[in-house]
C-alpha cells in the first residue's frame, strides 16, 4: 500500500510539472497577464492548483488566486489569467480575471503553485528584496516592467523557485524572450518543440481549430464557417439578410418591399385623402364630398333672408328682413291715419275713441259717465323735427309710467322723465335729439292698462 502510494504522488507530480508560465505581460495600464501552458499528454485539472504573489520587495507569500476547480486544461492549451480592466484584445483570450487593484507590477513576484504539495511549479521574480523597478531578463534591465515576456519553445517544464536560471545573464541563455511593451500578438496560445510526448498544434489559419492541439478540422460540407452557419443571401457567413417579395437581399425586409392598397408587393398605390385606395383625392367641393342639399357651403351653412351664406339676418313676425319686429301700436302697422286705436275705430264728437257721439253739443250730456277704458293718442310736432320734438299724450284720466324712444330695430335710445301727477287727460314732454343721427324713431307709452307707439322722424 505504502508503495503504491508513493507512485501515485509521483505520477501526480510528474503531471503537474508540465505547467509552467508560458508568457506574462506588464503593459499599459491595466493591461497585464499571466499565460499557463500544459506541457503534458493528459488534461490536467485545475482544481488543485492556485496563483500566489507578494508585492513591492517581501519575506513570504502575502496573496493567493485559486484556479477554476470546474475546468481542466488539455494537452498543449493555456490558461490566461489576466486584469478586469484590460483591453478586448486580451479579454477576448482571456479564462479567469481580477479585479484590477490585485494586478501586478514589475516588482511584484508570482509563482504557480500546487495546492496539495505546496509545490512551486514555477516562478517569475524574487521573494526577498523590492528590485526597484522590475527584474533583469535576457539581460535586458527591468524587463519585468513595461515588457512582455515569451517563454522558449525548447523550454519544457517550470524552473521551480530558481528565477535566476529562468531570467538569465542573455538572450542566448536565457528561457523567456523580451518583446516590446503592449506586444499582446502571442496571447492565447504557446508552441512547446520541446515538450515530450506533446501533441500537434493546428496552424492552418482558416480551420476551425486554430493553434489548438489535435489535427487541424474545417467546416462541414454546405456550412460556411465552424459554427455551422450558412451564408446569407449577400454573401456573409452567418448573416442574417434574405431576400424579400421584390427580389431585395436586405437584414429588414419588411422595410424594403410592403404591399400597397392594392395588394401588389412593391407598388406604389396609396389610399387617398379620402380613404380611396388609388383614389384621385379631395378633388370635389367639399374635399371628398359635395356641398349638401340645402346648404350654402361645405361649414352646413344656410342662405340667411339677405342671401349671406351663413349669415345671420332674419324674418321679424311682420315678414321683414332683418326688420324690428312688432314694434308699432297695432303690433307691424301704425294705427291708421284718422283712426284712434288698432280696432279700426275713430274719434267721435266728444274725442272719445270708438264713441258714438254725433253732436259735440251733446258732449255735456255724457260728463258723468265713468270711462273704464284709457284711449291713447300722442301727437308729436313738429313731425319730422329737428334737434328737439314735443309730444304730448292725450288720454281718459292716465298716468303713463313709462315713455321711451327706440330706434327703427326697437332698441331703447332714451326714457323721458314721467313726473308723479293725478290721473289727467293731457300730459307734455319734450325729447331733445342734440346726440343721435338722422331716421326712423318711435316713441313708446306705457299706462297701467295699454302700450302705444309713434313713429317720428329726425332730420338734421
Amino acid at each position: 500500500m505504502k508503495a503504491t502510494f508513493l507512485v501515485f504522488i509521483n505520477v501526480q507530480v510528474l503531471f503537474s510539472q508540465n505547467l509552467f508560465f508560458s508568457e506574462y505581460a506588464e503593459g499599459s495600464s491595466n493591461n497585464k497577464y499571466l499565460e499557463i501552458f500544459n506541457g503534458g499528454v493528459e488534461s490536467i485539472s485545475l482544481a488543485d492548483y492556485q496563483l500566489i504573489n507578494c508585492r513591492n520587495g517581501c519575506t513570504s507569500w502575502e496573496h493567493s488566486h485559486l484556479l477554476s476547480e470546474n475546468n481542466t486544461l488539455p494537452p498543449s492549451s493555456v490558461w490566461v489569467f489576466c486584469s478586469s480592466g484590460s483591453i478586448s484584445e486580451i479579454l477576448s483570450e482571456c479564462d479567469q480575471t481580477i479585479a484590477n487593484n490585485s494586478i501586478f507590477n514589475g516588482d511584484d513576484v508570482w509563482a504557480l503553485q500546487q495546492i496539495s504539495t505546496s509545490t512551486i511549479l514555477d516562478i517569475i521574480g524574487v521573494v526577498g528584496d523590492d528590485p526597484g523597478t522590475g527584474w533583469e531578463v535576457a539581460g535586458v534591465n527591468n524587463a519585468t516592467k513595461d515588457h512582455t515576456l515569451i517563454r522558449k519553445e525548447s523550454i519544457a517544464n517550470g524552473i521551480g523557485e530558481n528565477w535566476a536560471q529562468a531570467a538569465g545573464t542573455t538572450a542566448d541563455n536565457s528561457q523567456w524572450t523580451v518583446n516590446d511593451k503592449d506586444d499582446f500578438s502571442g496571447i492565447g496560445s504557446h508552441t512547446c518543440s520541446a515538450c515530450t510526448g506533446s501533441i500537434p498544434v493546428c496552424s492552418d489559419t482558416s480551420a476551425c481549430n486554430y493553434s489548438e492541439s489535435g489535427d487541424c478540422t474545417y467546416p462541414q460540407q454546405g456550412f460556411c464557417d465552424c459554427s455551422n452557419n450558412v451564408s446569407d443571401c449577400s454573401g456573409t457567413c452567418g448573416g442574417i439578410a434574405i431576400e424579400d417579395n421584390c427580389g431585395v437581399c436586405d437584414t429588414d425586409p419588411t422595410n424594403d418591399c410592403i404591399q400597397d392598397c392594392l395588394g401588389i408587393w412593391g407598388g406604389n398605390a396609396a389610399v387617398d385623402a379620402c380613404g380611396v385606395c388609388d383614389g384621385p383625392g379631395a378633388v370635389l367641393e367639399c374635399g371628398c364630398t359635395s356641398i349638401p342639399e340645402g346648404y350654402c357651403d361645405c361649414n352646413e351653412n344656410t342662405l340667411d333672408c339677405n342671401g349671406d351664406c351663413g349669415g345671420t339676418a332674419m324674418q321679424d313676425e311682420c315678414g321683414v328682413c332683418n326688420g324690428p319686429g312688432a314694434i308699432y301700436t297695432c303690433g307691424c302697422t301704425e294705427i291708421p291715419e284718422d283712426e284712434c286705436d288698432c280696432n279700426r275705430n275713430s274719434l267721435d264728437a266728444c274725442g272719445e275713441c270708438g264713441g258714438v257721439i254725433q253732436n259735440p253739443d251733446d258732449c255735456s250730456l255724457f260728463n258723468d259717465v265713468e270711462y273704464l277704458m284709457e284711449y291713447i293718442v300722442i301727437n308729436a310736432y313738429p313731425n319730422p323735427f329737428n334737434n328737439h320734438i314735443n309730444l304730448m299724450l292725450s288720454c281718459n284720466q292716465c298716468s303713463p309710467e313709462k315713455i321711451e324712444i327706440l330706434s327703427a330695430q326697437g332698441s331703447s335710445i332714451e326714457t323721458l322723465t314721467v313726473n308723479e301727477s293725478p290721473p289727467a287727460s293731457r300730459h307734455y314732454f319734450q325729447w331733445k335729439a342734440d346726440n343721435s343721427h338722422s331716421g326712423i324713431y318711435f316713441v313708446k307709452v306705457s299706462t297701467p292698462t295699454e302700450t302705444m307707439m309713434k313713429k317720428i322722424t329726425l332730420l338734421k
